[in-house]
C-alpha cells in the first residue's frame, strides 16, 4: 500500500499495488503520469483543477506579478510590509478561507499551528486556481478568535512566504462563521488573468462560507468601494433589505451585481451565520454569490449586519479630472466623516497594514497617534490623507469609536473622506489597544514640476509670438526622407505639413539648396533668415543641407474674436441639457472664457478649410478639458477634427502624455509630449492642408497625421477636407478655460505677406 495525503486538504488517499493487477506498480506509474498530462491540459484553461480530484497537484507555473509590487517598510519578521503599492493590474480577492478540507471539514480543532497551515495551505490552492501564488500576494485580512491563533498565523507566514512575499496585513479579533475555527484569512493578490468583465468569479470553493465564490477577480480598469450600507429589521430581513439597497447603489452607478467581486459583511450573531449565507445566495442567484467575508461585530438589534462590496466599474477612465471621484447616491446623505462611494478611476492600488498606537495611551491620542503614523506611509507610497479610497475602523470600546470620530475632521478633507465601515469587534489583536484600521490608497496625482517647454531653437517670447521649430534637435519627427545624424537634420527631406506665407529662419552647418514656398533658394552655412516665402507648400532640405535650427513663423494670421465681445460667434447647446447644467461663456478682461460643460461656441460668420489656426490658451483648473474644433459641421454639435486642450502625463512624466493631451487630434493621434501647464498661457497652431493635420505647443510639433480614411461629410466618421467652421469646446462641468487670441489664415495658392 502507497500512502498518499492531498496536499491542498490533507485528506487520507491509498495506491493498494496489490490490487493493481499483473502490471503492479507500472500500472500504478502510467496512471501518475495521465494524471499528470490532465493536470498540466486543464491549467492551459486558466482553472487548476483540485488535487483531490486528480491525486496530484504541482504550483504555478511562475510568478504573474512582474514589476507591479511595490514594498513599503517591508519586514521579515512579521512577513509583512507597512503598505504596498501594486498594478495597475488584475487583482483576485479571495472569499473569507477556513481551515477546512476540501469536503468542508475542520483540521485541527483546538490546535492553532495546524490551523494555520491548513489555511495557508488552502490560500496557496485558491490562488492557484487564478495562475496566482504567494509571490504575488498584496493584501493579508485576517480573523482570530484569541491571541494565539494571531500568533500560530504569524509564524507560519513568516516560516512559509518566499521573502519577495511581504504583503500588508490586517488582523482583527472575531468569531468565525465555523464554530471551532481559530483562525481564517481572506487574500488579494495579483493575477496574470485577463476576466471576461461578465464573468468574474471563479466558483470552485470548499473552504469559505457556503454557497460563495472562492475567488473574484478585478480587472485592471476603474473600481468602486461601497461603504458599508445597514438597513434596520431582524436578521434576515435587515440583510435582504441592506442588499437592496446596495443593489440601488449599483443601479445608480450604471453597474449590476455582475460587477460585484467581494461582499464583507458585519453580523451579529454569528451563530446566525446560516441566515445571511441564505440570503445572500437568494440574492445573487446560485452560483453567482461573490466571495464573501464575514465578521462578527457588536451592534443595535435594531441594525443587526452591515455589508460593504468592492466591485468593477469598467474601463480606465483617464481624461477623469481626478484619480478618484467621492459620491454620493441619491437619497442618502453627505458626511464629512466618510463617504458613500469611492470611484477610482485608473492607475495602482495602495494596501495599508493595520494600524495600532505606539503607546497605551487614552482613546483620543491612540487615534491621533494612528493617523500620525500612517501619514510618512502613505507619502512613502506616493499617497496622502484625500486619497485614501476606503477604510475598515475595528474599534473594541465606546471610547475608542467616540474618539474617531472626532478626530477623523481634524485630518479628513470633508469632501474627499474614504468609503468607510466603522465594526465594533471582540479586540483588534494588540493587548492595551482599542482600535485598528485597514486603509486603502491610490496614488496621488502627479504633475510635472517643471515649467512650460517650448519648441527647439525658441525663446519664450518667439514661441509666443507664434514661431514654429521644424527641428526637434533629436528626430526626423515631421519630415519626409530626412534623417538625424550629430544633433543636426539632414537632407534630402521635406516636411509632411504644408505653410502658407511665412517668415522662416535656420542655422545651417551644411550649404545647399532650401524649397519654401514652391521656390529654391541656395544657401551657405552660417545664419539664415527669409522675410516671406510668399507661397503655400512644404520646405524642403537639399542634398547635403545640415541644419541645426529650422524656424518659421505662420504671416498673414486674422484675429476673429475681437477681444471685447463674442461678435461672430454663436453658441451651440446640448438641448438634453437643463440651462442650469449648460456653460457659461463670457469676456472678461480681454479673454473669452468657458466654465462648464459639454457645450461648443461657434465661429459662424465664415467656413475654412486648409488653414493655418493659432489659439492662445490658458487653462484655470487642474487638468481642465477643452479643445479647438475645425472643419466642423456648421451648427453641429462637436462634429469636427479636434485639437485637445488638456495639460496631462502619467505619473509627472510629461514624456508619457495622458489620453488626450494638449495638442493631440482627438481619437486620432495623441500628442507625443505634454508640453503645455495649467495655469500657464500657451500657444498652440494647427496646421490642416488637404488630409493632413499637424499640431504644435509651444512652437514644438506634437502631432503629423494623414487622414487616410474615406470621405466623409463628419470627420468623426471619415475624412472631411472642404471647409467647415472653428468651434470652442467646453469639455465638461470642470471645465475652466480662457482663449486670448484666437488667429486664422487660409492656405491660399499664393499669398503676400503682412
Amino acid at each position: 500500500m502507497i500512502p498518499f495525503a492531498c496536499p491542498a486538504c490533507r485528506a487520507p488517499a491509498t495506491l493498494r499495488p496489490e490490487r493493481a493487477g499483473p502490471l503492479g506498480v507500472s500500472a500504478i506509474a502510467a496512471l501518475v503520469l495521465l494524471a499528470v498530462w490532465f493536470t498540466f491540459t486543464t491549467e492551459l484553461k486558466a482553472e487548476r483543477v483540485h488535487a483531490c480530484e486528480l491525486f496530484l497537484w504541482s504550483g504555478p507555473q511562475g510568478s504573474p506579478r512582474g514589476g507591479s509590487i511595490r514594498h513599503v517598510d517591508p519586514d521579515d519578521a512579521t512577513a509583512s510590509s507597512k503598505a504596498v503599492v501594486v498594478g495597475p493590474v488584475c487583482l483576485a480577492h479571495t472569499a473569507q478561507l477556513l481551515p477546512l478540507d476540501c469536503h468542508g471539514r475542520l483540521v485541527g480543532a483546538k490546535r492553532p499551528d495546524e490551523q494555520a497551515e491548513q489555511v495557508l495551505d488552502n490560500l496557496d490552492t485558491v490562488l492557484g486556481q487564478v495562475r496566482s501564488g504567494f509571490d504575488d500576494l498584496v493584501k493579508l485580512n485576517l480573523y482570530v478568535v484569541n491571541h494565539e491563533a494571531a500568533a500560530a498565523l504569524t509564524r507560519a507566514m513568516a516560516r512559509r512566504f518566499p521573502k519577495s512575499a511581504r504583503p500588508a496585513l490586517s488582523f482583527v479579533t472575531t468569531r468565525l462563521p465555523h464554530r471551532d475555527a481559530l483562525l481564517a484569512l481572506d487574500a488579494v493578490a495579483v493575477t496574470p488573468l485577463t476576466p471576461d468583465p461578465k464573468n468574474l468569479l471563479r466558483k470552485r470553493g470548499w473552504y469559505g462560507p457556503g454557497g460563495c465564490a472562492s475567488v473574484g477577480l478585478l480587472p485592471d480598469g476603474a473600481r468602486l468601494y461601497v461603504a458599508g450600507q445597514a438597513e434596520s429589521g431582524d436578521l434576515p430581513t435587515a440583510t435582504r433589505k441592506t442588499l437592496e439597497s446596495l443593489k440601488k447603489t449599483l443601479v445608480h452607478l450604471r453597474l449590476t451585481t455582475a460587477s460585484v467581486v467581494q461582499v464583507k459583511a458585519f453580523l451579529q450573531p454569528m451563530s446566525d451565520v446560516a441566515v445571511v449565507e441564505k440570503e445572500v445566495e437568494v440574492f445573487f442567484g446560485k452560483g453567482k454569490v461573490p466571495p464573501l467575508v464575514l465578521v462578527e461585530w457588536k451592534s443595535s438589534e435594531k441594525t443587526p449586519i452591515e455589508i460593504e462590496l468592492i466591485a468593477h466599474a469598467g474601463r480606465s477612465y483617464f481624461s477623469a479630472p481626478d484619480v478618484v471621484d467621492y459620491l454620493t447616491p441619491p437619497g442618502m446623505t453627505t458626511s464629512p466623516l466618510f463617504s458613500r462611494v469611492a470611484r477610482v478611476h485608473y492607475g495602482p492600488s495602495i494596501y495599508v497594514s493595520g494600524l495600532y498606537a505606539g503607546k497605551a495611551i487614552g482613546a483620543k491620542d491612540e487615534v491621533e497617534s494612528i493617523f500620525a503614523a500612517l501619514k510618512p506611509i502613505l507619502e512613502k507610497a506616493g499617497s496622502d490623507l484625500k486619497h485614501l479610497v476606503k477604510a475598515t475602523y475595528y474599534v473594541s470600546t465606546e471610547e475608542a469609536s467616540k474618539a474617531l470620530n472626532d478626530v477623523r475632521p481634524k485630518f479628513y478633507d470633508p469632501k474627499r473622506p474614504p468609503a468607510a465601515s466603522k465594526a465594533m469587534v471582540a479586540g483588534v489583536v494588540r493587548p492595551g489597544r482599542a482600535l485598528t484600521m485597514d486603509l486603502i490608497a491610490v496614488p496621488t496625482l502627479r504633475v510635472p514640476n517643471s515649467p512650460p517647454e517650448i519648441g527647439y531653437g525658441l525663446t519664450e517670447k518667439e514661441a509666443a509670438e507664434g514661431w514654429l521649430s521644424l527641428f526637434d534637435g533629436s528626430t526626423p519627427f515631421g519630415w519626409k526622407g530626412a534623417s538625424v545624424e550629430g544633433n543636426l537634420l539632414r537632407g534630402p527631406g521635406t516636411t509632411r505639413a504644408e505653410f502658407g506665407n511665412c517668415a522662416v529662419r535656420a542655422e545651417l552647418v551644411r550649404g545647399g539648396t532650401i524649397t519654401t514656398g514652391g521656390k529654391e533658394v541656395k544657401v551657405e552655412p552660417g545664419p539664415f533668415t527669409l522675410a516671406q516665402t510668399g507661397m503655400r507648400g512644404s520646405i524642403r532640405l537639399g542634398d547635403g543641407v545640415a541644419v541645426s535650427k529650422l524656424l518659421i513663423r505662420p504671416l498673414g494670421m486674422r484675429a476673429i474674436f475681437n477681444g471685447r465681445d463674442m461678435t461672430g460667434w454663436k453658441r451651440i447647446d446640448r438641448a438634453s441639457l437643463s440651462v442650469e447644467r449648460r456653460p457659461v461663456w463670457k469676456v472678461e478682461a480681454g479673454k473669452l472664457v468657458a466654465t462648464g460643460g459639454p457645450g461648443a461656441l461657434e465661429y459662424a460668420k465664415e467656413p475654412f478649410g486648409d488653414l493655418v489656426l493659432q489659439v492662445d490658451v490658458r487653462t484655470r483648473g487642474r487638468h481642465a478639458n477643452s479643445g479647438v474644433f475645425f472643419r466642423s459641421i456648421p451648427g453641429d454639435f462637436m462634429n469636427g477634427y479636434e485639437a485637445q486642450v488638456y495639460n496631462r502625463c502619467l505619473d509627472g512624466d510629461p514624456s508619457r502624455p495622458a489620453v488626450w493631451c494638449t495638442g493631440g487630434i482627438d481619437d486620432r493621434q495623441n500628442a507625443r509630449r505634454m508640453i503645455s501647464r495649467d495655469f500657464r498661457t500657451f500657444r498652440m497652431t494647427v496646421v490642416a492642408h488637404g488630409p493632413h493635420l499637424a499640431t504644435w505647443v509651444n512652437g514644438y510639433q506634437v502631432t503629423d497625421w494623414t487622414d487616410t480614411r474615406t470621405k466623409d461629410a463628419n470627420p468623426r466618421k471619415g475624412l472631411r477636407t472642404e471647409a467647415g467652421t472653428i468651434q470652442l469646446q467646453a469639455h465638461d462641468p470642470g471645465t475652466d478655460v480662457e482663449f486670448s487670441a484666437i488667429l486664422v489664415s487660409e492656405l491660399k495658392g499664393s499669398e503676400k505677406g503682412k
